[in-house]
């Protein structure tokens, strides 16, 4: 018996048998997307990892870079190194271990602009300093830019060329008169040890510095220039000082002529002044704070080795030690044959003197080296039209720990009256272990001194003298370079190109 089905039943079993043939499609549609997705999955990974690799390389790189210019910082700080030696080529780690290559090179930026272009010149003025160090790892590459400020000091003086210089005590009197050949260089006046007393009526047409002792000017001595005095200053005649006064002392104004210091001055210690108001005496501003005086160079011995050291000729002075008015020596001559620079070694005469109206010709850079001299009453002058340098040195050696008695005020190396240079063409160097003594009579000398003690009235009119060494061409002492200081804050660092 056949049993009635409902209309709703035989519609379920109609949508059953429907979808018997959609399972297999849908299979392969969730695999088709599952291995889609995967797919994708594994690229990213794939993707990720070279991402990874490539910024692991970079930062190495930059790491390595950055070793290079630690590397140039610390030969930089070295003393041993020569910062200019650094710019002849590239830097690398000595180990072999990091990949960098550093350089250094300098440049003069314009006004508000970096530098037109870079050199591995060694600079002699203020410029800037560019450090570039490339890192590399891998395929990867940095470069760091990184640049300092590059400060230049002057090179040292070397004494012979800028300055009188006296070691001891300089005292003189009389018609004083150092004026200079050049204005730009003038007849500037160095005490290292002892006292300057000046108390002549002439003018040092330059600055004095007194480096270890005090300055007493009386009389009409006057000083174009500055005085640094260590010690005391007392003024109590008419003479001015025309520049600035730095005292590390007291100061002790009295006499006539005001103001007595036309400058500024700083001082140390108390200022007395015998009337009126201090600002009556001194026309700049006044200062009183503690002062710090720089300490000079070292002496600077010169000598026959010295000499020959710097590549000159070596003669011996022939016949009498002593050059008189009549007849003719006859070394006058033979000077006058020279051609290359010359030191004539006169050392066996215990005093040259070279007395005469006589004009001794140079053609060339001339040193005469004896333990004593005596110069009057001649005249030189040059055989060419080019200047040409005259060394006239005191061999007499002097024990520096014991000075005062080396040097005792009867010793005198060198004494110069009625010295005359005609032409212009000669510039001469008095240089004496001791004493120059210079009397006031005759023309001027024309060059400078440099001595442990000067005395007499100095009738000089000063001329530069250059360095033996750099005459000579030898190797003998050259005179003191200047420097280049790093500052230690940069202008920049970055990262550029290339």
């Amino acid at each position: 018996m056949y049993r009635k089905l409902s209309l709703m039943a035989l519609l379920r079993r109609r949508t059953l048998r429907s979808e018997r043939g959609i399972a297999l499609p849908m299979v392969l549609l969730v695999f088709i997307v599952g291995v889609a997705l995967i797919t994708a999955f594994l690229v990213a990974i794939t993707g990720a990892s070279r991402v990874t690799v490539t910024s692991r390389d970079t930062v190495r790189a930059q790491a390595a870079a950055e070793a290079g210019i630690a590397d140039v910082l610390g030969k930089i700080a070295d003393p041993a190194t020569t910062l200019c030696s650094l710019a002849s080529a590239a830097l690398t780690d000595p180990a072999s271990k990091v990949n960098y290559s550093a350089t250094v090179d300098f440049g003069t930026p314009g006004s508000f602009t970096v530098p037109a272009s870079w050199s591995t010149a060694c600079p002699t003025k203020s410029t800037l300093l560019r450090i570039v160090s490339t890192g590399t790892f891998g395929a990867a590459k940095q470069r760091i830019e990184r640049i300092h400020k590059l400060t230049a000091t002057p090179a040292a003086s070397i004494d012979f060329d800028d300055i009188i210089l006296s070691e001891g005590a300089w005292t003189f009197g009389g018609n004083t008169d150092l004026s200079a050949l050049d204005t730009s260089r003038p007849a500037d006046v160095r005490v290292t040890t002892g006292d300057f007393n000046c108390n002549a009526s002439g003018t040092i047409k330059g600055s004095v510095y007194v480096k270890n002792g005090n300055a007493t000017l009386t009389g009409a001595c006057s000083i174009a220039g500055n005085l640094e005095v260590s010690g005391n200053l007392v003024r109590n005649g008419s003479g001015t000082v025309g520049g600035n006064a730095v005292v590390r002392g007291t100061v002790n104004l009295s006499g006539g002529t005001l103001p007595a210091i036309k400058g500024s001055l700083t001082h140390g210690g108390a200022l007395t002044v015998s009337y009126g108001n201090k600002s009556t005496w001194v026309g700049g501003a006044i200062n009183q704070t503690p002062v710090t005086i720089t300490a000079p160079p070292a002496w600077r011995d010169l000598s026959l080795s010295s000499f020959v050291a710097a590549g000159f000729t070596k003669k011996t002075w022939s016949g009498s030690c002593t050059a008189s008015y009549s007849p003719t020596h006859g070394m006058v001559a033979t000077i006058a044959t020279y051609t290359t620079p010359t030191v004539i070694d006169a050392t066996a005469c215990s005093t040259l003197t070279i007395e005469s109206n006589d004009n001794i010709k140079l053609a060339t850079d001339v040193a005469i080296v004896a333990p004593k001299m005596v110069l009057k009453a001649f005249t030189f002058g040059s055989t060419t039209t080019a200047k040409h340098n005259l060394y006239v040195v005191s061999s007499a050696t002097v024990n520096t720990a014991q000075m005062a008695t080396s040097c005792p005020t009867s010793r005198v190396d060198i004494q110069v009256a009625g010295v005359n240079f005609t032409d212009k063409k000669i510039t001469g160097l008095l240089y004496a272990q001791c004493r120059v003594q210079m009397d006031n009579w005759g023309p001027y000398w024309l060059g400078s001194i440099y001595s442990r003690n000067f005395s007499g009235t100095p009738l000089l009119t000063f001329a530069p003298i250059t360095d033996p060494n750099t005459v000579g061409g030898g190797s003998g002492t050259p005179s003191t370079s200047g420097t280049l200081t790093l500052e230690v804050t940069p202008v920049s660092v970055r990262n550029v190109k290339g």
